[in-house]
């Protein structure tokens, strides 16, 4: 105790402050002790990103999510085969990043996460050539962790409010029709009304779902609406989600399974 010393370091990023966390993990000789509310995360890597990411590369990640009290299991398409990886995914933890472009068979193995439960979270790293890729993966982890690159706090997935709720029932017995744009984006139609549903993940102003009216071959907003399905007057809409084009979504065969 007589030889301690004590520095003062200041960050203004979240990679700078990382990196010094990184440096004194090192200097450890014991690992630090295990919280009873660790938690899990999933690694999806790309084979064109697999080959990027050395052996030291791996360990830093591993190192990386350990100060973030994290525990990270890795899933390397380029390693594993694809049975192996879509097991993996769906048994996966609550918490996904998909690293490298986004595929076919990463979007479906994507949207194989995300239906295993409501409160699943999957986040997309596309490698900018610009930054070392373990320096954005590292980011993403952080981001998740509810750290900015900024240093600024944000609600990481597990505290956010959207993910707390359980997944809205649409209101009405019974689906048609289904849609699917991308791989979260639903659109089921009510035989009854022929109005098309989606759930509104932004929630403002209490907004639950929108609603749609067919017009030959685009769906076009026409409500925003609470649980319940009662309209929600004087709510703005933005541009975005007004028209959605049915050439780019594709037909599901289950729409009483998206409807609940």
């Amino acid at each position: 105790m007589e030889r301690a010393h004590l520095e003062t370091e200041w960050h203004d990023s979240a990679l700078g402050l990382l990196s010094a966390l990184e440096r004194l993990q090192a200097m450890t000789v014991s690992p630090p002790p295990k919280s009873e509310q660790r938690h899990r995360a999933t690694l999806l890597v790309h084979p064109s990103v697999s080959r990027e990411l050395t052996v030291d590369d791996r360990v830093r990640l591993t190192v990386v999510a350990g100060i973030l009290d994290t525990d990270l299991q890795v899933v390397d398409r380029l390693v594993l085969d694809s049975r192996t990886v879509a097991r993996r995914v769906a048994d996966s933890a609550r918490l996904l990043l998909a690293v490298g472009p986004v595929d076919i068979s990463t979007s479906e193995l994507i949207s194989r996460h995300r239906s295993a439960g409501h409160d699943r979270v999957a986040r997309i790293v596309r490698p900018s050539r610009i930054r070392a890729v373990t320096d954005e993966i590292a980011e993403a982890l952080l981001a998740m962790a509810g750290i900015s690159a900024a240093l600024m706090p944000v609600l990481p997935p597990s505290d956010a409010r959207k993910t707390r709720r359980a997944r809205p029932e649409m209101p009405f017995p019974r689906a048609s029709q289904c849609r699917h744009l991308g791989t979260s984006r639903v659109y089921v139609e009510d035989p009854e009304t022929g109005l098309w549903w989606t759930r509104d993940d932004d929630r403002h102003a209490d907004s639950i779902f929108k609603t749609y009216v067919r017009a030959n071959e685009t769906l076009v907003h026409e409500a925003d609406r609470s649980e319940s399905g009662e309209t929600i007057v004087n709510k703005h809409k933005g541009p975005s989600g007004e028209v959605i084009a049915l050439a780019s979504c594709h037909r599901c065969n289950k729409p009483d399974k998206h409807r609940k």
